[in-house]
């Protein structure tokens, strides 16, 4: 699929009363990290470390060239700009070194979005993602009127799994979804409701949301590297 496809604008998020947010201006602080808004200061770091090795459990396949990568970055602004896609960089707090890219993205159902993340090699194994995520997922709960949020996974991401399992998520689909390169990855997909006062929410109604089957969206990725719609990588 040509790199240069562009987003078709969708639902925007659905912010709580008093919650009232811009997606091209959020960022959010966790222990050991910082999630800042994607743009094009940091598309080298994505091109040199979106390698075939961070990509081995995911649908996308690295950039060919660095264009690919600003083409993206452009993209992830622009729905960003429409309301309906967080696309983060993670950096360490500290020092500001590049790890990853994470976000959350509405798909056009904005009640019951998607987590997407990846980190290079260097920084697995450290639990970067998991902090990610976790800060998402609570920064949700304070600003968004959803009902879950999706988070497919590689059944054989052991690593990555344990990312939504640690925040009460629960597999709820399995499916192939095929891959690039021509693969196919054996993917499940969790629910992780929001959490209300410490307490995990009920399952909403049917008619509360309606999930977007995950191998239409990988379908229909505008670009390789792209975390809408990816499967979650390392931790």
């Amino acid at each position: 699929m040509s790199m240069k496809e562009t987003f078709v604008p969708a639902t925007p998020f659905k912010a709580k009363p008093g919650r009232a947010f811009k997606c091209s201006e959020v960022a959010i602080t966790a222990e050991r990290v910082r999630l800042l808004p994607i743009s094009e200061e940091y598309a080298g770091e994505v091109f040199k470390n979106f390698t075939p090795e961070v990509t081995t459990y995911m649908v996308p396949q690295p950039a060919i060239s660095l264009e690919d990568t600003l083409i993206f970055i452009s993209n992830a602004r622009q729905g960003m700009e429409w309301g309906e896609n967080l696309q983060f960089v993670i950096v360490l707090k500290e020092s500001d070194e590049f790890l990853g890219c994470c976000g959350l993205h509405g798909h056009g159902c904005p009640t019951t979005p998607e987590l997407g993340i990846w980190l290079k090699q260097a920084a697995h194994g450290s639990h970067y993602g998991r902090e990610a995520i976790t800060a998402v997922k609570q920064w949700a709960d304070k600003y968004l009127r959803y009902s879950y949020l999706t988070y497919p996974v590689d059944r054989d991401n052991i690593p990555s799994r344990k990312i939504p399992e640690s925040l009460g998520g629960e597999i709820y689909e399995e499916s192939l979804c095929p891959t690039r390169d021509g693969r196919f990855l054996d993917i499940v997909i969790y629910r992780i409701y929001a959490d209300v006062a410490g307490q995990t929410a009920a399952a909403p109604s049917s008619e509360e949301g309606q999930f977007v089957p995950l191998v239409e969206v990988a379908i229909n990725q505008a670009c390789p590297e792209l975390v809408e719609g990816e499967l979650a990588e390392g931790t």
